[in-house]
This record gives structure tokens, C-alpha cells and sequence, in this order.
């Protein structure tokens, strides 16, 4: 048992590694506050690195390949006092996002080098805020969200995923930024000076943005490449896998019909088809708001680009679904929406 500073007998955190007789690896666990939130495990052998010594957190496991972590921090497994730590638990959880474990390799001659196998990679700029880290870990209790979060799981998918906190100029009115992939990985970043708002409209950017990651992580995934090689004969070659994102990408940006005009094929795509997506994990993440505040929520990034006319419930480029909603619908969900804003305590 390897306590952290500060644990109780009645609240153990730390680490949990256990070896046999030989000094081989056998099992092992992170615990937090009584909680397993990571389990150290052997990767299979078919993707073995042989003859490495193993150390995590100065502890050295010899004649041992590679150890992943799954993590069970939002869906923990048991929980666990100072009297039980020696109980064997079942690998029967299922996994979600981890936390910021590096695998350091020694004896190898040349000095050590480190694997990151973590699924989400999250900026110290967002781990150190409060208001973004708190919501992001109480949407472990969202079961939508966890279930697109899982998509980016380093044993299965060539995607990561990023999260962080700042600004970007080019965007400085956005409330977060979906980048597209580059080299593989995805970034989502929170505009500091849009966490002025209630928790809940946070948890719905939150669901709002991991769609958009979620549509680059089948694009680039389709591509075979490291970075979305965009051309009509692209999205033309994924229609047999993701007809309706294929169709949104022809019909608003590569064959625009006669009549019409260009828009965010993304944001077209989910305000038809993910509003009912983004309305669970609000719910899941809190449950006190009547459906006309989560209705009037989820479409907020979904109306079209640049702010709605008073009058109309219009912005300058609004989206198909949200034109085609009727003027006075439009008119009451921006009102419950500005109303939700004013009338609820803000995040920071």
C-alpha cells in the first residue's frame, strides 16, 4: 500500500499494487477516498513489450510488459475502507475517461521514455479550473455523456481527445471551440470569459462539443489518416457508413442546391438530429429544470451564425431546423433561455 499525503484510516487514497513472491506484478488499483477510480492491469500479450522493468511511482515490477489503466472513477467498481484493501475485485465496470497516467520505462540503456495511454488528455488549464473540472466530473453521473466520451478509449480507438481552457482571438465570442483533428488529436477549449453562467448551460457546451468531436472522430477515422483530407469525393466515400453526416456535408458545403446557401454542416446535422441528445445529458446532469428550460437550452449554437433579431427569433445565417421553427416558438425559447441565465447562480 502506497498511502498519499494526508489519507485516513477511514478515507484511504493512494495506490494499491500488489506482486508475488518473485516481485512480479499481480494486480493493483488507485484508490481515492475510499474509492477505486483506476485499475492497473497487464496488456495483452500479443502487444507486449518484453524484457522492460515496469516503475510506477518509483515502485519497479521486473520481468513485466505493459500495464494500461482502466478507469472506473465515475462508475467505481467498490468502495473500499483501510480494513478491506486486501479484498480482490472483479474487472466488472465499464470504462471511462482517464486521468493523466504516464508509464515510465527504465533499464533500457539510452535513458526512459514515457507512453501516455490515457483516452482524454486534460490541460492543467482545465484541470485547475473549478468550475470546468467540477462539472466535467459530475457529468460521470450522464450516461450519454460518458457513452461518446468512451468512444475516444485509448485501447480502441487511434483518436485522442483534448480538453483545456483559453482563449483563441479568432473566436473570441464562442463559448468553446471543437478544433478539427490534427495529427490525431481533437481539442476542446472553454473560453475563459464564457464560464459566467450557470452549471447547467456549462453541461450542455460540454455535450454540445463532444458531438462535434465525436462526428471528426468518425471522419477521421473513415480517412485512415491523421488529419480529415475534406473534398466532395471524401464525404461522397463515407456516404455507405455515416449517410446523414455525408449528406449534411454535401448538401451545405460541397453541393449546395440551387436556392440555397452555405452553413455549418455540423451545427445543420445537430440541430435536426442531436437537440434530444444534448436534452439527456442535461437531465442526467441535473434533473430540477422543467423540459421548457432544457428544450430552450439545447438549442442554443444550434439558431445559425450571429445573434437573433428581438423581432423575428432570427440571426443573420440561422440553421434550417431553427428557421423552419415557428416565430413566436422562437421568440418564447429565447425568452426561457435568457430567463434560465438570469435567474440561476453562475458557475464562476
Amino acid at each position: 500500500m502506497y498511502p498519499d499525503d494526508n489519507t485516513t484510516i477511514a478515507s484511504f487514497t493512494g495506490k494499491i499494487l500488489m506482486q508475488n513472491l518473485n516481485g512480479s506484478f499481480i494486480n493493483g488499483y488507485k484508490v481515492k477516498e475510499g474509492i477505486i477510480t483506476a485499475q492497473y492491469v497487464k496488456k495483452n500479450q500479443n502487444n507486449a513489450i518484453t524484457s522492460k522493468d515496469i516503475i510506477i511511482d518509483k515502485v519497479t515490477f521486473t520481468d513485466y510488459d505493459v500495464v494500461i489503466v482502466k478507469n472506473y472513477y465515475h462508475n467505481p467498481l467498490n468502495s473500499v475502507n483501510f480494513m478491506s484493501l486486501y479484498t480482490g475485485f472483479a474487472d466488472t465496470g465499464s470504462e471511462g475517461n482517464s486521468y493523466g497516467m504516464n508509464w515510465d520505462y527504465g533499464n533500457g540503456g539510452g535513458g526512459g521514455s514515457v507512453i501516455h495511454l490515457d483516452e482524454v488528455i486534460i490541460d492543467n488549464s482545465f484541470k485547475n479550473n473549478p468550475c470546468l473540472k467540477g462539472i466535467y466530473d459530475k457529468l460521470g453521473g450522464s450516461s450519454t455523456f460518458q457513452n461518446h466520451l468512451k468512444e475516444f478509449d485509448g485501447d480502441f480507438s487511434l483518436v485522442n481527445l483534448k480538453l483545456s481552457l483559453g482563449l483563441d482571438p479568432k473566436y473570441p465570442n464562442a463559448t468553446a471551440i471543437t478544433y478539427e483533428p490534427i495529427n490525431s488529436l481533437i481539442e476542446i477549449k472553454f473560453n475563459p470569459n464564457k464560464l459566467n453562467t450557470p452549471p447547467l448551460d456549462i453541461a450542455r457546451t460540454f455535450m454540445h462539443e463532444m458531438i462535434h468531436a465525436e462526428m471528426y472522430r468518425k471522419l477521421l477515422t473513415l480517412s485512415n489518416k491523421k488529419e480529415i483530407p475534406w473534398s466532395p469525393e471524401f464525404i461522397e466515400g463515407i456516404r455507405n457508413d455515416e449517410k446523414e453526416i455525408a449528406y449534411y456535408y454535401t448538401m451545405y458545403r460541397y453541393e449546395i442546391p440551387l436556392g440555397g446557401s452555405p452553413s455549418e454542416p455540423q451545427h445543420e446535422y445537430m440541430a435536426q438530429l442531436s437537440r434530444d441528445l444534448i436534452i439527456q445529458t442535461m437531465k442526467q446532469f441535473d434533473n430540477t429544470q422543467s423540459n421548457d428550460v432544457y428544450n430552450a437550452l439545447a438549442w442554443i449554437g444550434l439558431m445559425g451564425g450571429g445573434e437573433p433579431n428581438e423581432l423575428i427569433g432570427l440571426p443573420p445565417q440561422p440553421t434550417a431546423a431553427w428557421s423552419a421553427t415557428p416565430q413566436a416558438e422562437r421568440i418564447r425559447k429565447l425568452d426561457i433561455y435568457r430567463n434560465f441565465i438570469k435567474n440561476n447562480p453562475k458557475c464562476q
